[in-house]
């Protein structure tokens, strides 16, 4: 909400995900409202046109008003300084046969297209679920995916999950020379007695986690009602992380770096 922006911002996050739709006059103004409170607090947002697209899955919207609404909002405020990217859709089905993309691999390709064409300065990225079989980097500009980190059973540990996914991520975005960002959902969890809410020490394990294993930027997906528990860990990681910024945007390194401990990954 615009009236937390300068809270999160003080606890070190700088970003947040913004998904608007501007199909009536009182959208509209709200998303004038948002974005500018997000410039005069010197923050930034990544614009989500996931649940646009979800409307024409689920039928509530024909696919040429999601278009329309889509180059209505970036002819609108395509120069808006606080817009740093787009994202197609969130976790998406997709399907390869021969190394061809069929179904709504073919669409993510058209409407990345369509919104490079609109706006080619910035990045138009997918986010993808964790299913290492599904992720193709063809048409995003991002490595991303989202992360659901508590164990799905009891013999399952959090750690090695995250590791085989991060691997595949970073194994990917290195190949393809395109960045890594990870999404890290915090009330999502699957475990043997149903979804919970991450715990502190889950969120600080997954938060350093990630960067260790390559990621450059990370967001946190929070779905459920407001848990001062949650937040208070979130605002001291989020501060923790801020320190490290030169060090995330520094280029990569040329050396390699070895450990002579095996517990030890580098």
């Amino acid at each position: 909400r615009v009236e937390q922006l300068l809270q999160a911002k003080g606890h070190g996050f700088k970003t947040v995900w913004f998904a608007p739709d501007l199909l009536t006059a009182e959208s509209r103004l709200e998303a004038d409202r948002y974005l500018q409170a997000l410039a005069d607090a010197e923050m930034a947002a990544i614009v989500d046109f996931g649940p646009l697209q979800h409307a024409v899955e689920r039928k509530k919207l024909p696919p040429a008003t999601v278009q329309e609404n889509i180059r209505t909002f970036i002819e609108r405020y395509r120069t808006h300084p606080a817009i740093i990217m787009y994202q197609n859709l969130d976790e998406p089905n997709c399907v390869l046969e021969n190394g061809e993309a069929v179904g709504a691999a073919a669409a993510l390709t058209a409407m990345h297209r369509f919104i490079k064409e609109l706006d080619p300065y910035r990045p138009v990225f997918v986010n993808w679920s964790p299913r290492v079989d599904k992720w193709d980097l063809a048409y995003t500009e991002v490595m991303a995916y989202d992360y659901y980190s508590t164990p799905v059973s009891p013999t399952e540990r959090t750690i090695d999950r995250h590791n085989v996914f991060d691997d595949h991520a970073r194994r990917l975005a290195l190949g393809a020379g395109k960045p890594f960002l990870k999404w890290l959902e915090l009330d999502h969890g699957c475990t043997e007695l149903g979804p919970r809410l991450m715990r502190p020490a889950e969120e600080r394990c997954v938060t350093f986690l990630s960067l260790v294993n390559g990621a450059r930027a990370l967001s946190y997906f929070y779905g459920r009602p407001w848990n001062d528990e949650v937040w208070e860990a979130l605002a001291r990681i989020g501060v923790e992380v801020q320190r490290l910024t030169p060090v995330l945007c520094a280029p990569d390194s040329a050396e390699t770096a070895l450990a002579d401990d095996d517990a030890v990954r580098v």
